[in-house]
């Protein structure tokens, strides 16, 4: 809404409360919004949420407000008009009154509703979890576009579902080499999974794509798989994948490459979910080369202004070849945050304070070194 006004006097009194009204008063919003991944239908589901009245004066001091959750086909939610039918497209599952809350007040309320989906169910289906507070507009809110929140996707039927929570493997990797990585598989779902598999990707960009035909994309390569048996519903069970670091052909030579997992890419178990089943854990280093890293630092918790000062630092080398001798420097910095090395000038947020040096070191040796300073 844009204000506008005439002459250089004051604003009117009607302008400055539209004015304010931007400004000022409660604003109710949903910050969280936990449940679990997937509910048998009409089965009771267990939805917390987190509300917080952002804004700078109460929420109803002296009444309630209330919390409405939903399951939706959409990803945004239809808050129904007063006196006008319910969309079918949503279904709303129950509310809560999550009490008076004033300004910068954040509060949590759980309540237990039956899983029941929209029009148009056929005994299994995803929806979007959403929930949404004051939906009945009794309170006159700075912003009331933000009272809505959507979680995301939860599966509604009687079916497993595969997803990849964990994967560890190494730091760096050679081409070639025979290499281990351990992948933890849980079943989501509200019923056992008889079989299933995961396999182990490497990948150029930060995402898998399921097979869809013979030829994979060029972007990644399966570098491991290993079946999978027995997988009751709510569990979990780690599966060590041991494999060949073989590059995607997009790859490039001595750049990283993502280290990612798939659950049932083979598309063997009939699941309530297909869209959840790729994990990828982040970059892992490829090809020739050595990679310093900074372990940990320590320090005293506090120090005076111009005090001298030790600490201590752990280099590794995380990649597949030998290092030569490194130089590491140690800052004081304003911010959670370093600059990148070889930044000239360093940013203003921080101050170099020490300097040590890292002998020559093989792959996968570390060395801690005391660094002495003054702040």
């Amino acid at each position: 809404m844009g204000l506008t006004g005439c002459g250089e006097g004051p604003e009117s009194p009607s302008l400055q409360a539209r004015s304010h009204a931007l400004t000022y008063g409660p604003d109710l919003r949903i910050t969280e919004l936990q449940a679990p991944e997937s509910a048998r239908p009409g089965e009771p589901l267990l939805v917390t949420a987190k509300v917080c009245n952002t804004g700078t004066d109460p929420a109803n001091p002296s009444g309630s407000n209330l919390l409405q959750v939903y399951l939706s086909t959409t990803p945004t939610q239809q808050v129904p008009l007063p006196g006008s039918p319910p969309s079918t497209a949503q279904m709303t599952l129950g509310e809560v009154d999550v009490g008076p809350l004033g300004a910068g007040q954040c509060v949590s309320r759980s309540l237990t509703v039956p899983a029941n989906p929209p029009t148009g169910f056929m005994g299994n289906g995803v929806y979007f979890l959403g929930a949404s507070i004051d939906t009945g507009q009794r309170v006159v809110e700075s912003d009331e576009s933000n009272n809505g929140f959507v979680r995301g996707l939860l599966g509604v039927g009687i079916r497993p579902d595969l997803v990849v929570t964990r994967l560890d493997g190494p730091a760096s990797l050679s081409p070639g080499q025979s290499f281990t990585a351990t992948a933890t598989v849980c079943n989501v779902g509200t019923e056992a999974a008889s079989n299933g598999s995961v396999e182990l990707h490497l990948s150029t960009v930060n995402s898998l794509s399921l097979p869809t035909g013979p030829i994979p994309p060029p972007t990644q390569f399966m570098v491991a798989g290993q079946g999978i048996s027995g997988l009751l519903a709510g569990v979990c069970r780690t599966v060590s994948l041991t494999g060949t670091a073989h590059p995607p052909p997009a790859a490039t030579a001595n750049a990283p490459l993502y280290l990612g997992a798939i659950a049932d890419a083979s598309n063997s178990v009939l699941e309530l979910r297909e869209d959840n089943n790729t994990f990828v854990r982040g970059l892992v280093g490829f090809g020739l080369g050595p990679d310093l890293v900074v372990r940990s630092v320590t320090g005293p918790a506090s120090v005076r202004m111009g005090g001298a000062f030790t600490a201590s630092v752990t280099v590794c080398n995380e990649g597949t070849a030998p290092s030569i001798s490194s130089d590491v420097a140690v800052f004081l910095s304003s911010v959670p945050s370093l600059g990148a090395p070889g930044t000239m000038p360093r940013p203003a947020t921080e101050v170099l304070v020490a300097n040590v040096s890292a002998p020559p070191l093989a792959a996968g040796q570390c060395v801690t070194r005391a660094a002495p300073g003054s702040a």
